[in-house]
């Protein structure tokens, strides 16, 4: 679970560069096991071509006993050959239904594993990481609506500021808000609300406070 909670970590106070670093690696982590899934599938498919040729091979068991059949309604010969016939036709019916059957069965097989495989491994990697990622965006996209109406103001700083010390690490905090003096509340909020707008990639309005 280490991973899991450094994706965690990376996706909330991690940087935009970090964050689309990780992206890279999710999407090659689903693409690599799609293809396993495929190649898996495609390999238990082919092992359809047994039950085929058990199907052929009845099928032609079956052209045989239509022979003796054949030969058992002449009277020279009389009735052992057609009765042979009957029962090598009745072998060859089964033969066939159960290469039929399972011809089948390995395709289920092949598409139920090869769905498995493909999967299976992604789920939690993309169940944990996926709804982070999308909160993330949901937040910046509504950042970037409230700078654009409001600019920065004090309750958008307050709230960038609140948010900073949540998902930041204390070491990026503590970055952020150096050489601030310890009474100078104002600026560390405005410190901290810069440090949270880079960690979401957005970009501090130039018409406002600079550092």
């Amino acid at each position: 679970m280490r991973y899991t909670k450094e994706m965690a970590n990376l996706t909330l106070s991690g940087s935009h560069r970090e964050r689309r670093t990780w992206d890279g690696l999710i999407l090659l982590w689903v693409v690599f096991w799609i293809a396993m899934g495929a190649a898996v599938a495609v390999a238990i498919w082919t092992m359809s071509g047994l039950a085929d040729s058990a199907v052929e091979s009845g099928r032609a068991l079956d052209s045989a006993g239509k022979v003796f059949e054949g030969l058992g309604q002449i009277p020279v010969i009389g009735e052992g050959p057609g009765q042979f016939g009957t029962e090598v036709r009745q072998t060859a019916e089964n033969i066939v239904v159960n290469g039929e059957q399972a011809g089948r069965s390995i395709h289920g097989l092949s598409i139920l594993l090869g769905v498995t495989v493909a999967v299976l491994p992604s789920i939690p990697v993309v169940g944990f990481y996926l709804p982070m990622r999308l909160a993330l965006r949901r937040d910046t996209r509504q950042v970037r609506q409230a700078l654009r109406q409001e600019g920065m103001s004090e309750r958008l700083r307050d709230y960038l500021a609140g948010r900073a010390t949540m998902v930041l690490s204390y070491d990026e905090v503590m970055a952020a808000t150096r050489g601030v003096p310890g009474d100078d509340r104002e600026e560390r909020r405005h410190r901290l609300a810069l440090a949270e707008l880079r960690r979401l990639d957005v970009p501090f309005p130039s018409a406002d406070r600079s550092t």
